[in-house]
């Protein structure tokens, strides 16, 4: 018996031996693939196919809209664009014409081919031409972003890590790759324009900015703090200002006759910014509070007097509040909120509590797609692949009734109060972060983590969703 009990020991501890070393070998394998201390090409695979998955099963219809109105542009008088429109499409173009320009441009190989044949008709797939166009710019935008990160960090490490956080943000991805939207193009003239201001190039900066504001108007919200922060000249503010006003000022001159100019579509974007007040005198008299907001950043970012240490630690401060500042006092699009995402990722790079950022980012998405699932949600599934129905346009929204009939405006509290953090922790704690200096080395398995756990609190729910909602079909 002692033989026996000895003889099971042996084996149970061999066993147990073998076990072991094949768990080493495969955390050797997982190690060796994805290293903490870098990114590998087995990331770029599995990121380049997680994407490229995303890019063919979503998008949302607007860009197809946006598309066929470009067309426009190549059949008929491009003076009369907006009139045209009117008349061709359902929905009349509501966007200046600086984006449809661009499609336009793009969507012109496909006219001489023979594929375009008017402006009543856009062929769904010709959607994937301009996601392509979209991605370009994407992939343009993070070698921008690069380029302001190595002017906040001397350590090539820290832009390289920033940049890979920008690319692979959860609000980002969502916006460029799932909802598919345009915000893009803005958002890269914007990054021009700032990495400009801390070249102290303001001249091309108001220039770029300008440009920017003839897509959607929020450049102009990061543009004149960071230039009042940057440059203290009178004469020399008004000069930018107007270089800045330039761009818009010549679209209104050629457009004024036109749909564009008293759209009401447009003009409720507008409206959106006094849509929040403080209102007194039986509603007679508002304080309207992003206005206020704003005026009082501008006031503080002139009055700032930064010491050269500091200066671009106040510049990326100014940027993070100035591109979050709309989203807290104005009912958003889920696309916007692409805009915000490279201040918040550069003030986040080289804390020290740095991992506890990216979940906080974790933590904002979730909360992200909780709130959109009430507007946009899974319908932006493309359907039409498998050739499946909805009986529910937005079936994800029954997932998140959590709080009943109050659910939508309890996660957009919440998510109001992520973005509301991002001002409050890191802006005027500048003994937390080393701009210039950054870390010697960043866990790149933070950013995995954080990339695909943003992308299933996406796609885990959009997929049960469509699942649920299309089943009969199936049966």
């Amino acid at each position: 018996m002692p033989n026996q009990d000895s003889y099971g020991s042996r084996r149970h501890h061999e066993e147990g031996r073998r076990e072991h070393e094949l768990g080493l070998a495969r955390s050797s394998w997982l190690e060796r693939a994805f290293p903490r201390t870098r990114l590998s090409l087995a990331d770029y695979a599995l990121c380049g196919v997680s994407l490229g998955i995303c890019f063919f099963l979503f998008f949302h219809d607007d860009i197809v809209y946006l598309g066929q109105n470009s067309l426009n542009y190549l059949y008929g008088s491009p003076w009369e664009f907006y009139e045209n429109a009117a008349k061709h499409q359902a929905w009349g173009a509501t966007y200046p014409p600086s984006l449809y320009i661009i499609f336009a441009v793009w969507l012109y190989p496909w006219k001489l081919a023979g594929v375009i044949v008017s402006p009543h008709e856009f062929p769904w797939y010709l959607t994937y031409w301009l996601k392509f166009l979209t991605t370009i710019i994407y992939f343009l935008s993070a070698h921008t972003f690069y380029l302001i990160a190595k002017e906040h960090f001397s350590n090539d490490e820290a832009a390289k890590y920033a940049t890979a956080a920008w690319f692979t943000a959860p609000l980002a991805i969502f916006s460029q790759f799932l909802l598919s939207q345009v915000d893009i193009f803005y958002v890269l003239l914007s990054l021009l324009g700032y990495l400009m201001i801390v070249r102290d190039r303001n001249l091309p900066a108001s220039a770029l900015f300008g440009i920017a504001m003839t897509f959607k108007f929020f450049p102009a919200f990061i543009f004149i703090p960071l230039l009042l922060l940057r440059e203290k000249n009178v004469a020399r503010i008004a000069v930018n200002i107007f270089v800045f006003s330039l761009p818009t000022l010549i679209i209104y001159c050629v457009y004024w006759h036109s749909p564009f100019v008293t759209d009401p579509v447009r003009q409720a974007l507008v409206d959106r910014i006094f849509s929040e007040a403080i209102v007194g005198e039986g509603g007679h008299i508002k304080i309207y509070l992003l206005p206020a907001a704003f005026m009082i950043l501008c006031g503080v970012a002139y009055f700032r007097s930064a010491t050269a240490e500091f200066r671009l630690q106040e510049s990326a401060h100014v940027w993070l509040v100035a591109s979050i500042l709309p989203f807290l006092f104005i009912l958003w699009h889920s696309q916007w909120l692409i805009l915000p995402v490279a201040a918040m990722v550069l003030t986040s790079v080289g804390r020290i509590k740095l991992k506890s950022f990216m979940l906080l980012d974790l933590v904002g998405m979730a909360l992200f797609v909780a709130t959109m699932s009430y507007i946009v949600d899974a319908a932006i599934f493309r359907k039409e692949i498998f050739n499946v129905h909805f009986s529910n346009p937005v079936p994800m929204t029954e997932l998140f009734l959590w709080f009943g009939d109050k659910s939508y405006n309890v996660f957009l509290t919440g998510f109001t109060g992520y973005l509301a953090l991002q001002i409050v922790l890191k802006c005027g704690m500048r003994d937390e972060v080393k701009f210039k200096d950054g870390f010697a080395s960043f866990d790149y398995g933070d950013l995995r983590w954080r990339f695909y756990g943003g992308l299933l609190l996406f796609l885990v729910p959009a997929l049960l969703s469509v699942y649920r909602a299309s089943a009969p079909h199936f049966e």
